[in-house]
């Protein structure tokens, strides 16, 4: 029994799509549940290692629409951080959100 992923071709299509979906659910779950959150992370790792990212360079480029997306999430956390008076709540709620800094 070969559980080696090497003989595996994924294309492109399947990959943004498998990308697209557990980022929404991740998306979604800074809002409604944890669980998606961590559904949706999950997802993303689970392609990463299907496509063997870790082979690939990283690159950060400023020019990336990923942070305009995801910049305004935690700009809100913040400034709500800012007028609470529970802060213990507050930092329970950044702690959840904190892995979807790890999105490529």
């Amino acid at each position: 029994m070969n559980l080696s992923l090497n003989k595996i071709q994924f294309n492109a299509s399947f990959i943004n799509q498998w990308f697209l979906t557990a980022a929404s659910i991740s998306i979604i779950g800074v809002f409604c549940s944890r669980a998606m959150i961590s559904i949706g992370m999950i997802g993303i790792v689970l392609m990463y290692f299907m496509v063997k990212g870790w082979t690939k360079p990283f690159s950060f480029k400023a020019k990336d629409l990923i942070l305009f997306f995801l910049a305004p999430i935690f700009i809100l956390y913040i400034i709500g951080g800012i007028w609470t008076e529970d802060t213990s709540y507050w930092m329970d709620r950044v702690q959840v959100k904190i892995p979807l800094l790890l999105l490529p």
